[in-house]
């Protein structure tokens, strides 16, 4: 395996303890590769040749300055300062021959490079880094992409600001812009985003349309004016007819709003490129009545009647004065690109207006910077062990009428006439409809009319067997299945609100922790308290969704072992929750602490046990599910 490595990567890192490590690590079922920490050793390679070699690989993508220190040569303040200088240099060297691109710096944890000196210059010159893990396939140099202002780690990405979002928007428009052009004139950015939103941010698509020779019809179909047309500028209408724009403007150097029908200066008339011009304050009401009221961004239409030429956003962003305006316009407009993108996803945690960009598209966790935890794939909380289209069909069951339905089919009768449902709340079976337009007297029994029935109040003499059970058969199947439903919703709701109980444990549990390290605890010692809530809290969650799982998969030979873990899980769970929630004190802390530990490490590995096995069974396909 290190021979391959260095084959492919043409170097001699990393080391054959470091791979023989990782191999071990995946050989027992390790599949993260997110650490704690590494000792940040740094590396020094003994052929000059390969640094020779790797600064001009570097330089082919595109990176202006690697930092190398010398063989033998001791870290000191002098090479501090001379690292702190360079990242300087490294500024003017970006504004000078990498003006139209993103800044990023990347670096390892070297003392030279995390030295306080360093950080603070770093900062000052607004470069941010990226977080990695010591062995990782997120480092490998051209996967490696970020902007200004962007926060990364080697799970998924946060574009956690608006001008971050833009600047993604931005960078996606240039590349475009570099390939669509036409007799060497490049198509204006604001038309590129545009048809990039016409066609959903899909480049390829988009490129394939502009050269295959029919570009008129893509720019009509995109509701934007060709910027190569020739000849006089036709007017796209709404309506069926299309109308020369020749607008007609006074000698004298005034014109009359189209909207106000007031006339004022040429100067304070502006327009698009359809020729349709209206004075600059009906545009920006126009356009804050868009973007404020309807929550209309990126297909704002001309202002003129039956004109469906898009607004760019040029002319938004200057029409526009309120940056209120301006601030939910650009929302609208990332948005539309996060919607519009399969490996961006808006965190749904409430108030939270960051946004995660992923590797490639999978049902699993991805966690935001709001520290909200959820599944990409689905946009749900994360719910291993049910898959998401399960998922999808239990929130919908519970969500709708089904089992309101269910109850009613159980529990009530229709009046035979007029068909109002009927609850039988006492013994006696001759019902009367409560209707008053029907008042029809029936027997409970066999829905039949009462006269017929004489003297037996209390017993049908006119009993069908052959329908009797087939209305029997049908009662008893809609309350089989509303008791199924309720046994496994009943204990899905009860995790979810003792997972809900269970988080603000966290505040009770700070607090102990800060009084036992008052009584000479370290901090380090009192952790065990924090480890043993997290775990109670993934195991609640992963417990409530293994009901959803049982509620669907059908009954076989494995699904008895799965209900088996789950019962095992669910008792050390609950035994763990109750060691929580006593009193620690000085006395008994230490009982108490080996009993946590034992018991959330136990709880712990029951856990992966149950996941492990679902996940066999998905693989070997054990699984059937109920409609």
């Amino acid at each position: 395996l290190k021979a391959e490595l260095d084959t492919v990567y043409r170097d001699s890192v990393p080391s054959f303890i470091t791979v023989k490590k990782w191999a071990v690590e995946f050989k027992r079922g390790r599949t993260s590769l997110t650490v704690d920490g590494h000792s940040g050793q740094q590396m020094i390679l003994d052929d000059c040749r390969i640094k020779i070699r790797e600064i001009a690989e570097a330089d082919s993508h595109g990176i202006v300055f690697i930092d190398y220190l010398k063989k033998g040569k001791t870290i000191t303040e002098v090479h501090i300062g001379h690292y702190v200088s360079l990242i300087d240099k490294l500024k003017v060297e970006i504004t000078n021959k990498m003006a139209a691109f993103e800044e990023v710096l990347f670096q390892d944890n070297a003392p030279s490079h995390t030295s306080t000196v360093a950080m603070a210059k770093i900062y000052e010159l607004q470069f941010e880094l990226i977080d990695h893990s010591p062995y990782s396939l997120d480092l490998i140099p051209s996967d490696i992409f970020c902007f200004l202002g962007s926060k990364f780690d080697s799970e998924n990405r946060d574009f956690h600001r608006t001008s971050t979002r833009i600047s993604r928007i931005e960078k996606n428009i240039h590349i475009v812009n570099c390939l669509l052009e036409v007799d060497h004139q490049l198509i204006p950015a604001t038309t590129t985003r545009i048809l990039l939103n016409h066609f959903k941010w899909d480049k390829e698509k988009l490129m394939e349309r502009f050269y295959d020779g029919d570009q008129e019809k893509l720019f009509a179909e995109a509701r934007v004016i060709n910027p190569f047309r020739k000849g006089p500028l036709i007017s796209r209408s709404r309506s069926s007819q299309s109308s020369l724009v020749n607008p007609k403007r006074p000698t004298n150097g005034t014109e009359e709003c189209g909207i106000c029908f007031m006339i004022l200066p040429s100067s304070m008339m502006t327009g698009l490129e359809c020729g349709h011009r209206f004075c600059t304050g009906c545009w920006g009401e126009y356009l804050t009545t868009k973007i404020m009221e309807e929550g209309v961004g990126q297909t704002i239409a001309c202002a003129a009647h039956a004109c469906d030429i898009l607004v760019d956003d040029a002319s938004v962003m200057r029409l526009v004065k309120d940056s209120k305006v301006k601030l939910k316009y650009q929302h609208l407009i990332t948005n539309s690109f996060v919607e519009c993108n399969r490996l961006l996803r808006w965190c749904p945690s409430p108030d939270c207006n960051n946004a995660i960009k992923v590797q490639y598209v999978e049902a699993r966790p991805v966690t935001c910077k709001c520290g909200h935890i959820f599944c990409f794939h689905c946009g749900e909380n994360w719910h291993d062990p049910v898959k998401c289209h399960l998922l999808r069909k239990w929130i919908k069951k519970c969500d709708d009428d089904s089992e309101t339905s269910n109850w009613i089919a159980a529990n009530t009768k229709e009046c035979p006439k007029c068909n109002v449902t009927i609850e039988k709340d006492g013994g006696c079976n001759h019902m009367v409809c409560k209707n008053q337009n029907c008042k029809t007297e029936f027997c409970w029994v066999c829905l039949g009319p009462w006269e017929p029935h004489g003297s037996s109040w209390y017993n049908c003499n006119r009993y069908d067997e052959e329908e009797a059970k087939v209305a029997r058969d049908a009662q008893e199947k809609s309350r089989s299945a509303l008791q199924r439903y309720l046994f496994y919703c009943n204990r899905y709701m009860n995790h979810m609100q003792s997972l809900k109980f269970e988080s603000k444990l966290y505040a009770s549990v700070k607090e102990k922790m800060e009084e036992m390290q008052q009584h000479n605890m370290s901090w380090i010692e009192v952790q065990f308290l924090k480890k043993a809530v997290d775990i109670l809290c993934s195991c609640r969650q992963t417990l409530m969704y293994t009901y959803v799982f049982a509620y669907y998969v059908k009954k076989n030979n494995q699904s008895v072992i799965f209900e088996d873990n789950q019962k095992d899980l669910e008792s050390a769970t609950e035994c763990l929750s109750e060691y929580l929630e006593r009193d620690i004190t000085s006395e008994n802390l230490a009982d108490i602490k080996q009993k946590v530990q034992d018991k959330y490490r136990y709880c712990d590995s029951r856990r992966k046990v149950l996941l492990e096995h679902v996940h066999e069974g998905y693989e070997k396909e054990w699984w059937d599910y109920k409609e």
